[in-house]
C-alpha cells in the first residue's frame, strides 16, 4: 500500500468518525503550525481524536489516537487508542470505530 492509498484510508476513517457525531476540532486545528504533519483533530464527547498511519512488522496500520485534554491535543500529544491493518474492510473499520466510541453495548 502506497502513501496515497494510506491517506485515502485515513480519510475514510475520519468520515466514519464524523458520521457518528465527531466534529472537526477547529480550535485545535486552527492553532497548528503549517509545517506540522499531523492530520486534523476531531472532537467527540470531550475527547480529541486524530488518525495516523504507521508500519508495524511490515504491515501498514491505521492508528486512532485520542486525548481528553485540549492543551495536549493542541500540541499533538495523545495516546494510541486503537490500531488495525490499513487493509481492513469498511465493515471492520466501522466495528473498530464503534468500539472506540463505545457505541456497542
Amino acid at each position: 500500500m502506497n502513501e496515497q492509498e494510506l491517506q485515502l484510508v485515513l480519510d475514510r476513517v475520519e468520515k466514519l468518525l464524523m458520521s457518528y457525531g465527531a466534529v472537526p476540532a477547529d480550535k485545535i486545528n486552527s492553532g497548528r503550525d503549517d509545517t506540522t504533519i499531523l492530520r486534523p483533530a476531531y472532537e467527540y464527547k470531550g475527547t480529541y481524536f486524530r488518525t495516523e498511519s504507521a508500519v508495524l512488522d511490515g504491515v501498514p496500520v491505521i492508528i486512532i489516537n485520542g486525548i481528553d485534554d485540549e492543551g495536549y491535543a493542541q500540541v499533538g500529544i495523545d495516546d494510541a487508542l486503537t490500531a488495525f491493518p490499513a487493509s481492513s474492510s469498511d465493515e471492520q473499520i466501522n466495528s473498530e470505530i464503534r468500539k472506540l466510541l463505545e457505541l456497542d453495548g
